[in-house]
């Protein structure tokens, strides 16, 4: 989070986190003890619209984050940590308001994410939610003066044996 703001082609990126850094970057111990909440956090945002990334974070960091919730207003939430119930909080979804969430997550995964109470605060405060696990690939083209999005749904084929 205390690298500036920087440009990639048109794109403005926002590093957000993590704020806190590493004790020793060889053990890659954080100072505050879960890992998750290290994660990288950042906005890419391009004319109208903006995505929000927010890697494996937890309630720690959206806390954090909510300090200055500005700067999460965003077209797009990647919701972290694979939908968790540890993430994507009430308070973070309304800062961030989005009107698209998207979720990576495998199919029949061992951890049974998304969560049910993630996939209900994301569409209860209006995001139209995307899941690869049962989705596939999403593709977003974005109309960047607009700031609009259209959304496919990349689905690969399984050839049966």
């Amino acid at each position: 989070a205390g690298t500036p703001p920087f440009r990639v082609g048109g794109a403005l990126v926002e590093p957000l986190a993590p704020l806190v850094t590493f004790r020793d970057a060889a053990l890659a111990a954080p100072l505050d003890g879960e890992i998750n909440d290290e994660s990288l956090v950042f906005r890419l945002s391009l004319d109208r619209f903006a995505i929000l990334f927010t890697g494996d974070s937890g309630f720690v960091t959206e806390a954090r984050l909510l300090r200055d919730p500005r700067r999460l207003a965003c077209t797009v939430l990647k919701a972290a940590h694979h939908g968790s119930r540890y993430s994507s909080s009430i308070p973070f979804i309304k800062a961030a308001h989005p009107r698209f969430a998207l979720i990576s997550a495998g199919y029949n995964n061992s951890f049974h994410l998304p969560s049910a109470i993630t996939l209900a605060d994301l569409q209860k405060l209006g995001a139209a939610v995307y899941r690869t696990d049962l989705d596939g690939t999403i593709e977003l083209d974005v109309d960047r003066q607009s700031g609009g999005v259209a959304v496919r749904k990349l689905t690969r084929m399984i050839d049966s044996p």
